[in-house]
């Protein structure tokens, strides 16, 4: 696993260098881009079920409410390219002139569903910006973002795959089945119930207070790890020290029980385990 994230830093490095349905629009501004759209508007839609955001810089917002919506403020450098439902699919897609700069402040992509209502599958990508997610029920969720940082709080959720690169995760609540993340530099915090997690980061630390039913694996190069492990069983091993209780247990220290169990992993980062 050590040799999966020194090839991630090495792929990450390379990559940081290197017709719908109609709506009603309602509140919108007149400053219309080269694909007709408004740069600012709330549109009133259809019901759907499956939701494909990919946007530049702009936060993405899913939230609870009494209707099927999306509203959007973008900047004046960004463009919306393609807003439309096919076969209980949402499309929201923007394009961005050559200049880029990171400035996500007031620029929003807001999906609204309705309280009642579930979702199938979550497909959310922006490069500057954060992905939020409230109270929401679905049965798979990717999410990504380069700059920003992912928050869930209350989903319920089969599957999460999430990535982000200087951003974090940040988990209040709910419900995930299972749950995979990868990260580089952002802090990490998971509160809730689980069935499997497998977590990556380089530098970025990982703090969980939540509940496992099957396994946990969490790894990090630098970053140090703070777990509460309740009933679990652990194996735990780094560098930087491994802490049972507050007490330093030297470089490695295991507990086995019957029931879930969690393995940590760390090169140089503290380990910090507590009942």
């Amino acid at each position: 696993m050590k040799k999966a994230l020194l090839l991630s830093i090495v792929v990450s490095c390379g990559l940081i260098l290197g017709t719908g349905y109609i709506f009603s629009y309602m509140n919108s501004k007149v400053d219309n881009n080269i694909y007709g759209f408004e740069k600012e508007s709330m549109v009133d839609t259809e019901k759907f079920s499956n939701i494909y955001v990919s946007v530049n810089t702009a936060n993405i917002n899913i939230i609870k409410g009494d209707r099927y919506s999306v509203s959007y403020k973008l900047s004046d450098k960004e463009y919306v390219r393609r807003l439309e439902i096919i076969k209980d699919n949402l499309y929201f897609e923007t394009d961005r002139n050559n200049k880029f700069g990171h400035k996500t402040s007031g620029y929003n992509v807001t999906i609204m569903i309705p309280k009642d209502k579930e979702l199938n599958e979550l497909n959310l990508y922006t490069i500057d910006g954060n992905i939020t997610n409230n109270e929401t029920i679905f049965n798979k969720g990717e999410f990504e973002t380069v700059f920003g940082k992912i928050t869930l709080n209350g989903s319920y959720s089969n599957e999460i795959e999430a990535s982000t690169t200087s951003g974090g995760l940040n988990i209040e609540k709910g419900n995930i089945s299972k749950l995979e993340f990868d990260n580089k530099t952002g802090k990490i915090y998971i509160n809730g119930i689980f069935d499997d997690i497998d977590i990556s980061s380089i530098s970025g630390s990982c703090k969980f207070d939540g509940k496992v039913n099957n396994k946990a694996e969490m790894e990090t190069i630098s970053g140090k790890i703070d777990v509460k492990s309740g009933n679990s069983s652990f194996e735990a091993e780094s560098y930087g020290g491994v802490y049972w209780n507050g007490v330093r247990k030297g470089y490695s220290f295991s507990k086995f029980e019957n029931g879930p169990h969690l393995n940590l992993e760390s090169i140089s980062g503290k380990i910090k385990i507590i009942e």
